[in-house]
């Protein structure tokens, strides 16, 4: 079975999402949350609703302006998995976390052979 992408979302106000279903989602969730130093937080997990047509889920006033994550529940298995594992290589290899608004974030280090180090797989 093709497993779907995850989307992301941020909502804005209260509203009531909903997503054309061309594939079957295996175990569809939904979860808010927020990112705060580097860190995913999660603060609410759900079921959203599925038919043949739409995947739909409430976005309540307490959901808004958190970051919505529309995924199998496989993939997002997989998002904390993936984070676990850079986590471990920024404080192994003694680096910064730099965010920044609208533009993405990067790992920096005052020394670039931590930087180096910490893109070599072996």
């Amino acid at each position: 079975m093709l497993q779907r992408e995850p989307n992301v979302v941020q909502p804005f106000e209260q509203a009531v999402l909903a997503e054309g279903v061309d594939l079957e989602w295996d175990r569809p969730a939904a979860v808010a949350g927020e990112v705060e130093d580097s860190h995913w937080r999660e603060l609410e997990r759900w079921s959203p609703r599925q038919d043949e047509h739409a995947l739909t889920c409430d976005v309540s006033p307490q959901r808004v302006l958190n970051i919505l994550v529309l995924a199998e529940e496989k993939a997002l298995q997989f998002m904390y998995v993936f984070q676990n594992r850079l986590e471990e290589i920024r404080h192994r290899r003694v680096l910064n976390f730099e965010k920044f608004l609208g533009d993405g974030a990067l790992y920096s280090s005052r020394r670039a052979i931590r930087v180096l180090a910490a893109a070599d797989p072996g």
